[in-house]
């Protein structure tokens, strides 16, 4: 066994490892510090960081001197290093060395070359090669890398997003997945990074980095939190940005921004900010926009480019809000950090407020079982229920409307766990809530990982997490559920999953159904 320290490498046989005078240090250990270690190919290498502007060096041990020997690298930076086939494959600033076994440079690879022949600089931190061909990498800047046919052309594929939390995933009605590279803290503040955005439809990725977009870049886009796909009618895609407002990309990859220049949206009080991080399209297709604290919370983009300014009837700024939804009626839902949920339908015009209706539900109201007024998720399910996820469990409206009723009957379900009744979800933050093709419920927990739930609450079907599934984390930011297979989207605040399960959505048009899996034997 070989473990290495800041000042040393040492070595001890697994048998004699409770002794400590059977351990030795590795004999011609150069003056420290060290900073990594390398096993590969039954080779240890010791990577030394340079002090000042001298350059990082390598060492390998060799069995037969016992001892650690100086490699001749032609790189100054080394962030990591492996062999395979006698040939050397180093990380350094900027690119990947590939070295013979005399340490002579064969090529370097100084840029990735994507489908689209955009290129990309690399940065890479490890490395593992799988054959002369091939490198997988893992990349600071550019994510999860594939290396393909590196003696000819550097062309790569992504594999997952660049931050390990992606705080929204949306899937739209052609089973694309969007995931949305920004956003806000569980308190809703800005997490101020930079705007990047990701599809993934069959397994293939599509990226939009902020380095590499012009647009994103030049308008310093950051915090998106909401991607949804809009008709209106030629398809585009909708993204919300906390700070810079409502972005519109269309199929030909156009950008255009909508902010407080050119738009009704407002700015939070002093600042620059938009606060516009949530919003919906209603069954009117027209595309809703929360715009916190300002004087009319919703905006209104009609399909034919036209704003409408909601002020559904508020006396002051509603503040911060977490959640949003919009029912298949068109009544709209908003969850607040402190405030309950606010319920409203603008009627049959939205630009008259004859017939509108404004509803608040709260820890106040004497019908309601609300177990908290700090809301993280809402949704619909199958049967036209609301289901309410808060900071301290969960939360059911009968319908959209009843919320307008004197008696609103929200109540918590009950469910028997271990032989006992208590209320679903208790005292557990719910991070998101989304419903299935069977109208079982997924929830996702911020540290109890995700549960299956039936469709009304009284039974857990399942229950994950990182002691029983490949959940990389107890924490769920949020769910997608991809309408064609059934499969879970799961982001979580150390990486994305995907689950697959039975419940996939019904179909309504049956021309071009898919058996799955195929074959079926």
């Amino acid at each position: 066994l070989f473990v290495l320290s800041d000042s040393a490498l040492w070595k001890v046989k697994l048998s004699e490892m409770g002794n400590p005078l059977s351990w030795s240090k590795v004999a011609g250990s150069p003056s420290p510090p060290y900073f990594k270690m390398v096993g590969w190919d039954n080779k240890i290498f010791v990577l030394k960081k340079g002090n000042g502007g001298s350059p990082d060096t390598a060492f390998q041990y060799v069995p037969q001197l016992q001892a650690l020997t100086l490699l001749p690298l032609p790189v100054s930076r080394i962030y990591d290093i492996k062999v395979l086939r006698d040939t050397f494959y180093i990380a350094q600033d900027y690119g990947i060395a590939v070295l013979n076994s005399s340490y002579e440079k064969l090529t370097t690879i100084w840029r990735y070359e994507d489908e689209e022949k955009k290129t990309h600089t690399p940065e890479p931190d490890f490395i593992l090669p799988l054959s002369l061909d091939s490198i997988w990498v893992a990349d600071r800047k550019n994510g999860i890398v594939k290396v393909i046919k590196i003696w000819n052309t550097s062309l790569f594929r992504f594999y997952g997003t660049f931050y390990p939390d992606p705080t929204k995933v949306f899937s739209s009605n052609d089973s694309t997945v969007y995931f949305a590279g920004g956003g806000r803290t569980l308190q809703g503040w800005p997490l101020w990074r930079e705007a990047h955005l990701y599809s993934m439809k069959s397994r293939k990725w599509k990226y939009y980095m902020y380095w590499d977009i012009p647009f994103l870049r030049s308008m310093d886009i950051r915090d998106i939190e909401t991607i949804l796909v809009w008709n209106r009618p030629d398809p585009v895609i909708a993204i919300f940005s906390y700070e810079s407002g409502l972005i519109l990309l269309d199929g030909n990859n156009n950008f255009f921004l909508y902010n407080h220049n050119n738009s009704p949206l407002e700015t939070l009080p002093n600042s620059t900010i938009t606060g516009t991080a949530l919003g919906g399209i209603d069954p009117r297709n027209n595309l809703w926009i929360v715009n916190e604290f300002s004087s009319s919370v919703f905006k209104v983009l009609q399909p034919d480019g036209r704003w409408i300014s909601i002020n559904p009837g508020l006396n002051s700024p509603w503040g911060t809000v977490l959640s949003f939804l919009i029912s298949r009626n068109g009544v709209v839902f908003a969850g607040s950090s402190k405030n309950g949920v606010m319920v409203y339908d603008p009627g049959n015009s939205l630009e008259s407020p004859a017939d509108d209706h404004l509803a608040f539900i709260d820890m106040g109201t004497t019908s309601s079982q609300l177990p908290s007024n700090t809301i993280y998720s809402l949704a619909e399910d199958r049967n036209g229920n609301i289901w309410i996820g808060t900071e301290l469990g969960v939360a059911i409206l009968p319908s959209d409307r009843s919320a307008f009723n004197p008696n609103q009957d929200i109540r918590k379900p009950v469910v028997n766990v271990n032989g006992y009744n208590q209320y679903l979800m208790e005292a557990t933050l719910v991070k998101d809530i989304e419903v299935d093709g069977n109208n079982n419920k997924w929830i996702g927990t911020w540290g109890g990982g995700l549960f299956k739930v039936n469709q009304d609450g009284t039974a857990i079907l399942a229950q994950y997490n990182t002691s029983n599934s490949p959940l990389p984390s107890n924490n769920i930011l949020d769910i997608a559920i991809i309408k064609g297979t059934g499969e879970l989207v799961i982001s979580t605040d150390r990486g994305v999953v995907v689950f697959r399960d039975t419940s996939a959505f019904p179909f309504e048009n049956v021309s071009d159904i898919v058996v799955f899996p195929n074959p079926l034997f």
